[in-house]
């Protein structure tokens, strides 16, 4: 019977140094981001009272500045990145590491 897998690794609502540390060793790795997003509604309308939208999303952590991080939805063996995102970082409310090692795309 095989052991049981260490919980993912996951930071909620964390900011300043312990959060960028998080996420920056997360390079590479299948993460889940938990994310505010502005609302729209077209023409005319009584005033909205559901705030903004939470948005989850799950790519490979590619990048990560003091603005944004980016995540793309695949990778191929020469750096090339598919569908990418960019989340503004102030929006970000939880991110979960989903992988145990970095995503490597594999020579066939």
């Amino acid at each position: 019977m095989a052991a049981p897998s260490k919980p993912p690794k996951s930071t909620t609502k964390r900011r300043g140094a312990c959060h960028q540390r998080f996420v920056r060793r997360s390079l590479g790795y299948c993460v889940l981001v938990h994310w505010a997003d502005s609302a729209a509604r077209p023409g005319w309308n009584d005033v909205d009272q559901s705030g903004p939208a939470i948005i989850a999303s799950v790519g490979i952590l590619m990048r990560y500045t003091e603005a944004a991080i980016v995540l793309a939805m695949g990778i191929s063996t020469s750096g090339r990145c598919h569908e990418q995102i960019t989340i503004p970082r102030g929006c970000i409310t939880h991110v979960e590491q989903l992988s145990p090692t970095p995503v490597e795309p594999n020579d066939v």
